[in-house]
C-alpha cells in the first residue's frame, strides 16, 4: 500500500543537519510556509495545459502590441490598396429568352406537359445555353473572335464557360442569360452572340428532330409491318397442321388424346409389373441350375422302392430263417461247434452280402433315375418361363411403341397449339404497336409546323455599373487583414508562453514565488524616482534573504544554488545581489561563480576571472588560493576560473562535493551563480550537492514550457527547488504598489 503522503516530495536533508525524522516532521508543522518541491511541478501545469483562449491571446497582443499595430497598418493599406485598384468597377449585361411552359401544337397537344416536364425543360435548356457546341458557334462569330478580351484567353472556351450565367426561376418563362465584366460593350456582343447562336441552332434542331423522328418512325413502321406478315404466315402454318384454327377445338382434341394415353400409361405399368415379375421367377429357376448337375436324392421313397423289390423281400426271408435257426441252436445249448450251426452261420453272411449288394445297387438305379428326372422337370420349367417372359416383352414393346406414338401426338398438339396461341398474341400485339407508330407519325408530321418553344424576349442590355463590391472590399479588406495580423502575433507571442506575472508563475506552473525584484536596468531619471527603484530593489532581494534565512533554520539550508531555465533571465545579478543582502545581515558568505562556460559574476566585483573554480576542481590550487574578498563586508567570492573539457570531467567525478564540504566550515552562507539548466548538465551536477535551488524567471522574457522542463529536470535528479524569483517586475508590482521609504517613514 503506498503511504498517504506518496505525492509529497520531502525535502532532502542537509549532510550537516542530524537525520532526526521527528524532529523535522514537528518544524515542517510549525512553518508550513516553508513547503518546497522536491520532485519538480505536476505532470501538467495549467499553464501548459490549456490551448489559446481569449484572455491569453490578448495579453499576448499587449505585450506585442507595437509589432502588431506596426505589420497590421500595413498590411491594412496594402489590402486596401488592392481592393481599391484591383476590384474595378463592373458591368453586367444580360439578355432575356421567353420559354413557354407549353409546347405549341397545331392539332395535337403535348400529352406530357406539365410542371414536372417544364422544369426539365428549363434545366436542359439551360444546360445547352452552356453546352461547347453553342459556345464555340458563339465564339466564331466575326463580331466575337476578335474582341480583345477572347484574343488574350489561353483558353477562349473555357473562359466564357466559366463567365457566362444561365439564371432562371423554376416555373418561370423567362430564362436570363448574364456575363459580368468591365468592358460594357463587349459583354453585350457576347451576350447577344450567345443567345442568337443558341435561337439558331433551337430553331434548325427542333424541326431537323421531328424530322428525324418521323423517319424513325415510318422505318419501325414498314419492319414491324413485316414481322406481322411473316407471324401472320407461321398463324396459318400451325392452324394447317392442326387442321383448324379454332382454339377450343384444339383443346378438346388434346383433352381425349391425353385420356386414350393415360389409359395406355395404365396397360403398359401392368404389362411392365408382369415383366418384372415374369423376369423374378425366370432368375430364381435359373439360380437352381448349380444344384442340378447332383441333386440330392430322398432317403424315403429309395428305401420304400428298395424294400418293394421282389430280390430284396426274398433275401430278407432267407436271413430271417437262417436267424431263427442260429437262435433256437443257442437257446437249446446245443454244441457251438455244430456242423449245422456253423453252416448257418455262414449261410446268413452270404445271404447279408447279396443283400447289400442288392440294395446298393437298386439306390444306385433309383438315384439315377430321380437325378435324370430333376433335370428333365427343371428344362421343363425354364423352356416354360422363357416363353412366358417372350411373350410379355412382346406385348410391352408393341404397347410402349403405342404409347410412344401417342405422345408424340399429343406433345406436337400440345406445342404447336401454344405456338399458335403465342403466334396469335404477338400478332395482337404488333397490330397495337403498328397502331401507335401510325399516329405517332401522323401526329409529328403534322406538328412539324408548329412554332418553336423558345424566342428571343429582349436582346442584351446593360446594367449600372456595381461599385458597392468594390466598396465592401475596401472597407473589409483592411479591417480583415489588420486583423489577421493582430491574431497571428498574438498566435505566435501566446506560443511562447512568455511569464508576465508572478500568479502565472504560481497559479499556472504551481510552483512557490519566493520573490519579485523589480527591473533596475530601466531607472526613472536621477532623482527622487531613481532611489525608489533602488530602494524597492533592496527590499525585494532582502525579502528573499529573510526566506532564505527562515528556511536555513528549519532546514539548514547553508549552499543554495541560484539557476535559470536558460541564459539571459537574470539568475547572476540575483545571486550577486542575494549574496551581498546576506552580507549585509552579518552571515559570512561566500559567492561562487559556478557558471563555467559563460562566467561573469566576477566583472560585477571586478575580480580576476583565475584562478577559480575550475584550478580548484583540477586540484591546481587550493580552496583558499581561490577566494577572494570584495568591497561588500563580509562577502567573498570564488570566481569561475579557465574552463575546459577536463574541468567537466572533474565536475562530473563530484569534485564539487569536496569543495563545498571545506567551506561549509569556514563560511555562514555559500550562494552559487550556476549554469541554465537545459543548455547543459552543469547545474544538474552541481544540483546534487546543494541544499537548496533558487530559479530565477524574467518577466517577458521566460517562457512557462522552459521554466516548466527545467523543473521537471532538477525534480528527477531529487534536487530540492526552494522556489522561484520573477526578475523585471514592476516596481510597483514587487509590493503590491505599496512603497515605504526613509522619507515617508519622517512624514509618518
Amino acid at each position: 500500500m503506498a503511504p498517504q503522503n506518496a505525492g509529497i516530495p520531502e525535502p532532502i536533508r542537509p549532510r550537516s543537519e542530524p537525520s532526526s525524522v521527528p524532529a523535522r516532521s514537528a518544524v515542517a508543522r510549525a512553518a508550513p510556509a516553508m513547503a518546497t518541491w522536491r520532485n519538480g511541478p505536476p505532470a501538467l501545469p495549467p499553464a501548459l495545459a490549456g490551448g489559446p483562449d481569449l484572455p491569453g491571446m490578448l495579453r499576448a497582443l499587449r505585450r506585442r502590441w507595437f509589432l502588431a499595430l506596426t505589420l497590421g497598418l500595413l498590411c491594412a493599406g496594402g489590402a486596401l490598396a488592392a481592393a481599391y485598384f484591383g476590384l474595378t468597377p463592373r458591368y453586367t449585361a444580360f439578355a432575356q429568352l421567353y420559354l413557354k411552359s407549353i409546347q405549341p401544337h397545331i392539332v395535337f397537344p403535348d400529352r406530357d406537359a406539365g410542371r414536372g416536364e417544364f422544369l426539365t425543360f428549363q434545366a436542359s435548356q439551360a444546360a445547352r445555353i452552356k453546352s461547347r457546341f453553342v459556345l464555340n458557334a458563339a465564339l466564331k462569330r466575326d463580331e466575337v473572335k476578335w474582341l480583345a478580351v477572347v484574343q488574350a484567353q489561353p483558353d477562349p472556351l473555357l473562359w466564357l464557360e466559366e463567365e457566362l450565367r444561365v439564371e432562371y426561376k423554376e416555373g418561370a418563362e423567362h430564362m436570363t442569360v448574364a456575363m459580368t465584366g468591365v468592358e460594357p460593350q463587349t459583354l453585350v456582343t457576347i451576350v447577344n452572340a450567345v443567345t442568337q447562336a443558341y435561337l439558331q441552332e433551337i430553331t434548325q434542331e427542333e424541326p431537323r428532330r421531328k424530322s428525324q423522328r418521323v423517319a424513325e418512325l415510318d422505318d419501325i413502321l414498314t419492319k414491324a409491318s413485316l414481322k406481322l406478315k411473316q407471324k401472320k404466315d407461321l398463324f396459318r402454318q400451325r392452324a394447317d397442321e392442326l387442321g383448324t384454327s379454332d382454339g377450343p377445338a384444339v383443346t378438346q382434341k388434346q383433352v381425349n388424346l391425353l385420356a386414350i394415353l393415360g389409359e395406355y400409361r395404365g396397360q403398359h405399368a401392368r404389362l411392365r409389373g408382369d415383366l418384372l415379375r415374369a423376369e423374378g421367377k425366370l432368375k430364381s429357376h435359373q439360380l437352381q441350375e448349380k444344384l442340378m448337375a447332383d441333386p440330392p436324392v430322398p432317403e424315403g421313397p429309395v428305401t420304400e422302392v428298395v424294400e418293394a423289390d421282389p430280390q430284396v423281400k426274398q433275401y430278407l426271408q432267407r436271413k430271417a430263417h437262417v436267424d431263427d435257426l442260429i437262435e433256437r441252436y443257442d437257446k437249446e445249448a446245443l454244441n457251438p461247434g455244430e456242423l449245422t450251426r456253423i453252416r448257418a452261420l455262414q449261410q446268413r453272411e452270404s445271404i447279408t452280402k447279396s443283400l447289400e449288394s442288392r440294395m446298393a445297387y437298386l439306390r444306385t438305379e433309383i438315384a439315377k433315375r430321380y437325378k435324370q428326372k430333376a433335370r428333365d422337370d427343371y428344362q421343363t420349367v425354364l423352356t416354360q418361363l422363357k416363353s412366358e417372359l417372350e411373350l410379355i416383352q412382346e406385348n410391352e414393346k408393341n404397347l410402349r411403341d403405342q404409347l410412344e406414338a401417342l405422345t408424340k401426338e399429343s406433345e406436337k398438339i400440345g406445342t404447336t397449339s401454344t405456338e399458335m396461341e403465342l403466334v396469335r398474341a404477338d400478332i395482337r400485339r404488333e397490330e397495337k404497336a403498328i397502331e401507335q407508330v401510325g399516329d405517332e407519325s401522323q401526329r409529328l408530321t403534322v406538328e412539324l409546323r408548329s412554332p418553336p418553344r423558345v424566342s428571343l424576349y429582349q436582346e442584351a442590355g446593360v446594367q449600372k455599373k456595381d461599385a458597392k463590391r468594390q466598396f465592401m472590399a475596401m472597407l473589409v479588406a483592411p479591417i480583415g487583414a489588420f486583423s489577421a495580423v493582430c491574431l497571428c502575433v498574438a498566435f505566435f507571442e501566446f506560443r511562447s508562453r512568455r511569464i508576465q506575472t508572478s500568479e502565472e508563475v504560481a497559479t499556472g506552473l504551481g510552483m512557490r514565488v519566493v520573490g519579485s525584484v523589480p527591473a533596475i536596468a530601466h531607472k526613472r531619471a536621477a532623482g527622487k524616482g531613481a532611489d525608489l527603484d533602488e530602494h524597492t530593489l533592496l527590499e525585494s532581494i532582502d525579502g528573499i534573504r529573510t526566506l532564505l534565512l527562515r528556511d536555513a533554520s528549519v532546514e539548514a539550508t547553508r549552499v543554495v544554488m541560484v539557476t535559470s531555465a536558460v541564459s539571459g533571465e537574470g539568475k547572476t545579478t540575483l545571486a550577486s545581489h542575494l549574496a551581498t543582502s546576506l552580507a549585509r545581515a552579518g552571515r559570512k558568505t561566500l559567492l561562487i561563480d559556478s557558471d563555467l562556460r559563460r562566467p561573469a559574476a566576477h566583472q560585477l566585483f571586478e575580480l580576476p576571472l583565475q584562478p577559480g573554480l575550475s584550478e580548484v576542481l583540477m586540484r591546481e590550487v587550493h580552496v583558499a588560493e581561490a577566494t577572494r574578498s570584495t568591497a561588500v563586508d563580509g562577502l567573498w567570492m570564488m570566481p569561475a576560473g579557465q574552463w575546459d573539457r577536463e574541468v567537466m570531467h572533474a565536475l562530473a567525478r563530484d569534485g564539487i562535493e569536496e569543495v563545498f564540504d571545506k567551506l561549509k566550515s569556514e563560511y555562514d552562507f555559500i550562494v552559487v551563480d550556476s549554469h541554465p539548466v537545459l543548455p547543459a548538465n552543469d547545474s544538474l551536477l552541481i544540483g546534487q550537492h546543494v541544499d537548496a535551488v533558487l530559479l530565477c524567471v524574467l518577466r517577458d522574457v521566460s517562457q512557462a514550457p522552459r521554466v516548466y522542463a527545467a523543473c521537471q529536470r532538477l525534480g528527477t535528479l531529487g534536487i530540492r527547488v526552494l522556489g522561484a524569483v520573477v526578475n523585471g517586475m514592476e516596481p510597483d508590482d514587487c509590493y503590491g504598489g505599496y512603497q515605504y521609504t526613509a522619507q515617508t517613514a519622517q512624514a509618518g
